[in-house]
């Protein structure tokens, strides 16, 4: 829960803005102090360099008068007092050929410098020495020993005009640099100078960046953060179902206009909610009021469809009658004619109870065809009970036999083993009825064949039932529209039948769906789930 927090912490604005901004003090005052802790060494530098030039004019006239005089221990002993200052490392003096002549270090005296090491080498890098040279091209800074870092700094002695006529040691009047005046100032008294400048600098820019930083974020806080979280929280609520309660900021920014507009939006939802809430309310009793209707006239459809099919099948079903009664009324008359006569023996009573025997045989088969057609037209509300699929269809071939001998049709009975399920048999007799019906009809000529295949899956728990003619089959563009109501193909036809088989199988939660082709025939298949007595899908 601690990582999730810190994660969200990490991904909001908030923080993104505070790293941002201090990332950018950071760099801004990082650039300002490294240039201004450069500046104050450059002037630290400078100063040394403006002393040292101070100093070396210093001690080139003071030793001016003894080098007139050709008093060279009076010049030795000026530059060992000079060179025993505090911050003074070294003082030599060499002529134009670089023999150190005078040195605060004793080695030295008496030795050559490297002009391509010394300060020399900005002199002598044309070849020959230059007369004149800027301060900075006669400073340098070097480690002297080990540790100390000192400032070096070159001051060529003229020749002067008292010095070229001098009696002692007269020189040419036209060599124009009789020697050099090399001076080493020690450096360690600036570098901790530039080294507390740069602590301190650091301190400065690290307390102004706390300083800052500590500021930019109590302002971020006050003016982006907590408003953003009580914009966060009002969503929140919004997306809850609250839309009572206002997101309350009260500045004038932008976060204001913000929160007006989350207000503004909550409002119009609230209403845009109650009128929705009205509005499904008054459609609820809509569609209460429609579903009643269409229950209704699903209602009556299935009677109009069952008194359409009643009809078709009142020929057939005359016919199947009429044999038996005609048959029994032939053995009446033959009976009642021997009766009459007078003439009966003992062998006639053994032909009457064969004719009695046949007559009840075919008296009680037209018996139960009238209840089957009693039971299919009879008009009441659904019943559901266990059934079993494989006998509501050997019931309904019963029903349409006669139609099926007439036309020459044979049945194929591909049935397997189901389970019993809860249903209403009139109603999916009817539905049966209706395909088996169609599938007649389409059989006009050529073979004449209707299979009937039922199978049981056990993994979905649900029956199949598949009812196939060779008939002259549906188009492909027609296939999507035969459970259209009052849509059918047919001269005489209502458009009723599969619309009502439609009903029916749905009412089962069930499915159906048809496939075709022309010229070879056509398949329904029909999809029932099985359900326990309680209605439900086992």
């Amino acid at each position: 829960m601690t990582s999730m927090k810190a994660l969200m912490v990490r991904r909001s604005i908030t923080f993104k803005l505070i790293v941002y901004i201090i990332v950018l003090l950071i760099s801004i005052l990082g650039i300002v102090l490294y240039l201004n802790i450069e500046d104050q060494k450059k002037q630290l530098l400078n100063e040394v360099i403006r002393g040292a030039t101070q100093f070396s004019d210093t001690v080139i006239k003071s030793t001016r008068y003894d080098m007139l005089m050709n008093q060279r221990s009076n010049v030795y002993r000026i530059i060992k007092y000079i060179g025993m200052q505090q911050g003074i490392s070294r003082v030599r003096i060499f002529n134009k050929d670089g023999y150190i002549m005078v040195s605060t270090d004793p080695a030295e005296i008496g030795k050559f410098v490297n002009k391509s090491v010394e300060q020399c080498y900005a002199c002598h890098a044309v070849g020959k020495p230059l007369e004149r040279l800027s301060t900075t091209k006669r400073t340098r800074i070097f480690n002297l020993g080990s540790t100390s870092k000192v400032l070096g700094m070159i001051t060529p002695i003229y020749n002067e005009t008292e010095c070229s006529s001098a009696s002692c040691h007269a020189h040419p009047a036209n060599q124009k640099v009789l020697g050099v005046l090399d001076i080493s100032m020690s450096l360690n008294t600036i570098e901790r100078e530039i080294k507390g400048m740069e602590v301190r600098s650091i301190l400065i820019g690290v307390v102004t960046i706390i300083f800052l930083s500590i500021l930019m974020i109590l302002i971020i806080k006050g003016i982006i953060d907590a408003p953003i979280k009580k914009l966060i929280a009002g969503a929140n609520r919004i997306a809850g179902g609250n839309l009572d309660e206002e997101i309350v900021i009260t500045t004038r920014d932008e976060m204001g206009e913000l929160a007006h507009a989350f207000n503004d939006m909550m409002h119009t939802l609230s209403d845009a909610k109650n009128e929705l809430l009205n509005l499904v309310e008054t459609l609820e009793n809509k569609v209460e009021e429609r579903t009643h209707a269409l229950m209704a006239a699903q209602d009556n459809l299935i009677r109009s469809e069952k008194l359409a099919s009643i009809g078709k099948l009142s020929a057939t079903v005359a016919h199947e009658i009429n044999n038996p009664i005609t048959g029994v009324l032939t053995y009446i008359k033959l009976m009642l004619r021997k009766l009459r006569q007078g003439d009966t023996g003992p062998e006639d009573l053994g032909k009457f109870v064969e004719y009695l025997s046949v007559m009840e045989r075919e008296t009680e088969r037209t018996s139960g065809i009238v209840k089957n057609l009693l039971d299919f037209s009879r008009q009441r509300e659904p019943h559901y009970r266990l059934a079993d699929i494989n006998t509501i269809l050997e019931e309904t071939l019963m029903l349409v036999r006669n139609q099926i001998n007439l036309q020459g049709i044979e049945v194929v009975r591909a049935f397997s083993v189901l389970p019993q399920t809860m249903a209403d048999a009139d109603q999916l007799k009817q539905a049966f009825m209706n395909i088996i019906v169609n599938a007649c009809e389409a059989m006009k000529e050529g073979e004449r064949r209707l299979t009937i295949e039922t199978a049981f899956d056990t993994s979905t728990r649900v029956i199949s039932i598949n009812i196939q003619d060779t008939g002259s089959g549906i188009p492909e563009t027609e296939i999507n529209k035969v459970f259209e109501p009052f849509y059918t193909t047919k001269e005489k036809g209502t458009g009723l039948g599969l619309a009502v088989v439609y009903g029916i199988i749905t009412k089962h939660q069930g499915k159906i769906d048809i496939s075709s082709s022309p010229g070879h025939g056509t398949t329904v298949r029909v999809l029932i789930p099985v359900q326990d007595e309680k209605g439900s899908v086992t």
